[in-house]
């Protein structure tokens, strides 16, 4: 786990961080509906951002040191785009930023709610909700993942 110290962060908030996206999975972790890869299960458009941005060249972003390099700039730009929205920068905010992307999270919190975000949350919530809509889908998916935080 990358210096948590850098993110401002407790040892065990990101320890939580990293358990509510990947479990216990490892650096070769993939997920093949999403794409998404390794401990932080970066999809693949957001690694080569970041891949890019630290001038690692192929798959050298797949290294565990560079996944843990990637996670440190991911999450620093999360806490700031979230704070530029007045938004907390607790673990909750912060995986929700991860999970959604801090406009797409924004939405959620603030109830401005898209069809492509809609189904985007519907593919982060057990089927049981995937009847939902608009505000009822959105307060459902932050109590569920208020309550996953909370468990971890």
């Amino acid at each position: 786990i990358p210096v948590h110290t850098s993110l401002g962060m407790s040892k065990e908030d990101l320890t939580k961080l990293v358990k509510i996206e990947s479990g216990n999975a490892g650096y070769e972790a993939l997920n093949k509906s999403s794409g998404a890869y390794g401990k932080y299960q970066f999809i693949p458009s957001i690694a080569k951002v970041y891949a890019d941005r630290l001038g690692f060249k192929g798959d050298e972003w797949k290294k565990p040191e560079n996944q843990d390099a990637m996670f440190v700039e991911f999450t620093k730009d999360n806490k700031k785009a979230l704070e530029k929205k007045g938004l907390p920068t607790d673990i909750f905010h912060i995986y929700g930023a991860h999970q959604q992307g801090v406009t797409g999270f924004h939405q959620i919190i603030t109830g401005k709610i898209s069809k492509a975000r809609e189904r985007n949350m519907r593919s982060n919530l057990p089927k049981k909700y995937k009847h939902l809509e608009g505000q009822e889908l959105a307060d459902e998916w932050i109590k569920f993942w208020q309550d996953r935080v909370k468990r971890i």
